[in-house]
Protein backbone atom coordinates (compact mmCIF):
# COMPACT_ATOMS: atom_id res chain seq x y z
CA UNK A 1 0.00 0.00 0.00
CA UNK A 2 1.58 3.04 -1.23
CA UNK A 3 1.81 5.91 1.99
CA UNK A 4 -0.28 9.17 1.55
CA UNK A 5 2.61 10.69 3.08
CA UNK A 6 5.22 9.66 0.37
CA UNK A 7 3.19 10.66 -1.56
CA UNK A 8 2.87 14.20 -0.69
CA UNK A 9 6.30 14.78 -0.03
CA UNK A 10 6.89 13.98 -3.53
CA UNK A 11 4.21 15.44 -4.94
CA UNK A 12 5.58 18.89 -3.34
CA UNK A 13 8.94 18.24 -4.84
CA UNK A 14 7.82 17.71 -8.26
CA UNK A 15 6.09 21.15 -7.91
CA UNK A 16 8.64 22.68 -6.61
CA UNK A 17 11.08 21.74 -9.40
CA UNK A 18 8.61 22.76 -11.79
CA UNK A 19 7.58 26.21 -10.56
CA UNK A 20 11.50 26.80 -11.26
CA UNK A 21 11.19 26.54 -14.77
CA UNK A 22 7.48 27.92 -14.69
CA UNK A 23 8.01 30.78 -15.98
CA UNK A 24 10.36 29.61 -19.30
CA UNK A 25 7.27 27.51 -19.77
CA UNK A 26 4.72 30.31 -19.63
CA UNK A 27 7.17 32.33 -21.97
CA UNK A 28 6.98 29.54 -24.92
CA UNK A 29 4.00 28.99 -24.31
CA UNK A 30 3.13 32.60 -24.69
CA UNK A 31 4.30 32.78 -27.89
CA UNK A 32 1.92 30.15 -29.27
CA UNK A 33 -1.40 31.01 -26.55
CA UNK A 34 -1.64 34.44 -26.72
CA UNK A 35 -4.42 33.98 -23.21
CA UNK A 36 -1.73 32.51 -21.24
CA UNK A 37 -0.59 35.96 -19.44
CA UNK A 38 -3.92 35.82 -18.05
CA UNK A 39 -3.74 32.41 -16.32
CA UNK A 40 -0.17 32.78 -14.69
CA UNK A 41 -0.28 35.32 -11.94
CA UNK A 42 -2.79 32.93 -10.49
CA UNK A 43 -0.82 30.45 -11.44
CA UNK A 44 2.04 32.11 -9.22
CA UNK A 45 0.06 32.74 -6.47
CA UNK A 46 -1.53 29.22 -6.26
CA UNK A 47 1.88 27.24 -6.01
CA UNK A 48 2.88 28.23 -2.70
CA UNK A 49 -0.44 27.56 -1.36
CA UNK A 50 -0.60 24.22 -2.86
CA UNK A 51 3.20 23.59 -1.75
CA UNK A 52 2.18 24.40 1.85
CA UNK A 53 -0.99 21.92 1.59
CA UNK A 54 1.34 18.76 0.48
CA UNK A 55 3.97 19.93 3.26
CA UNK A 56 1.50 19.52 5.78
CA UNK A 57 0.45 15.92 4.64
CA UNK A 58 3.94 15.00 3.95
CA UNK A 59 4.81 15.81 7.85
CA UNK A 60 1.62 14.04 8.89
CA UNK A 61 0.51 16.58 11.16
CA UNK A 62 -2.54 14.66 11.55
CA UNK A 63 -3.96 15.81 8.25
CA UNK A 64 -5.50 14.22 5.25
CA UNK A 65 -5.10 14.33 1.84
CA UNK A 66 -9.10 15.88 1.62
CA UNK A 67 -8.58 17.48 4.66
CA UNK A 68 -5.63 19.26 2.87
CA UNK A 69 -7.86 19.81 0.16
CA UNK A 70 -10.53 21.47 2.14
CA UNK A 71 -7.89 23.57 3.72
CA UNK A 72 -7.03 25.06 0.28
CA UNK A 73 -10.85 25.53 -1.32
CA UNK A 74 -11.40 27.26 2.56
CA UNK A 75 -8.22 29.54 1.42
CA UNK A 76 -9.15 30.36 -1.84
CA UNK A 77 -12.68 30.73 -2.03
CA UNK A 78 -13.76 34.56 -0.86
CA UNK A 79 -16.31 34.16 1.88
CA UNK A 80 -14.76 31.52 4.01
CA UNK A 81 -12.25 31.52 6.53
CA UNK A 82 -8.75 31.66 5.68
CA UNK A 83 -6.97 28.62 6.81
CA UNK A 84 -4.52 28.69 9.59
CA UNK A 85 -2.41 25.86 8.20
CA UNK A 86 -1.80 27.92 5.07
CA UNK A 87 -1.19 31.12 6.39
CA UNK A 88 2.22 30.49 8.13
Amino acid sequence: MTDIKAIAGQAEQVLEQVMQVEPTIAGIVGMFVPGIGIVQPEVLALAPILETALKAVAAGNNISLVDAAAQVAKHLLPGLPNSPILQG
